[in-house]
C-alpha cells in the first residue's frame, strides 16, 4: 500500500510541478573577492540571461539592484517603471530544483521571482545578491571608513611646539614671566 501512495504522490508532483527547494549557503564575501566592478558585471549578466522575466537592462546601485523587464508583476515596479530589489528589504532567497529563485523580505512577502537557465546560475545569483547586501551593510566595503577625516592626534604637534619655543614659549617645568609694560603692572598693584 505504501509504495502505491508514494508512486501516486510522485506522479502528482511531476504533473503539478511540485519542486523541492535546494539548500545553499551563500558566499557573502564574493564582492570583496571579485571586486565591485567584476561582481556587478557578473550579476548584471546573470539577470539579463535569465529566462523569466525577460530582463532587458540591469544596474547594481549602492543600495539596490534595479532592472527593466517585460512580464513583471505591477507591485514590483518603482516610479520609473523599473523593478528594484532593495538590499535593506531583502531577507532571504530560496532556490528550487527548477532553477527558480524567490526573493523575500523579512515579513515573508515576495520581492521578486527569477527563473534562471540552470541551478548554477541560481546559486551564483544568490551568492552575488547576498554578497552585495553584506557589502552594503558594511558601508560599501570600507570605502566610507576611508573617506572619514582623520582624528586629531592626542600628542602635541612637534612643529608647533618648536615654533612656540622660538617665539618665547616655554618647555615643561620652566616658567617665563610675561612681557609687559612696567607702568601697567604697577598700576594694577596700586588698585589692589
Amino acid at each position: 500500500m505504501l509504495p502505491r501512495i508514494l508512486v501516486t504522490s510522485l506522479a502528482l508532483c511531476a504533473l503539478t510541478g511540485c519542486v523541492a527547494p535546494l539548500p545553499h549557503s551563500p558566499n557573502t564575501g564574493l564582492v570583496s573577492e571579485l571586486g565591485r566592478d567584476a561582481a556587478e558585471s557578473r550579476l548584471r549578466d546573470l539577470l539579463v540571461r535569465a529566462r523569466a522575466p525577460r530582463i532587458t537592462n540591469a544596474e547594481v546601485q549602492d543600495d539596490a539592484v534595479v532592472y527593466e523587464a517585460t512580464g513583471l508583476s505591477p507591485w514590483w515596479y518603482t516610479q520609473q517603471g523599473k523593478a528594484a530589489i532593495l538590499f535593506s528589504a531583502l531577507a532571504r532567497i530560496d532556490l528550487y530544483e527548477n532553477s527558480r529563485t524567490f526573493l523575500y523580505d523579512a515579513a515573508g512577502r515576495e520581492l521578486s521571482v527569477i527563473l534562471h537557465n540552470n541551478v548554477e546560475d541560481g546559486r551564483e545569483f544568490i551568492d552575488l545578491m547576498m554578497s552585495f547586501q553584506a557589502w552594503w551593510r558594511d558601508g560599501g566595503g570600507g570605502e566610507a571608513a576611508e573617506k572619514k577625516p582623520e582624528e586629531p592626534a592626542d600628542e602635541p604637534n612637534e612643529t608647533s611646539t618648536d615654533l612656540m619655543k622660538e617665539d618665547g614659549g616655554s618647555d615643561e617645568g620652566e616658567t617665563v614671566e610675561p612681557e609687559g609694560d612696567e607702568k601697567s603692572t604697577d598700576l594694577m598693584k596700586e588698585d589692589q
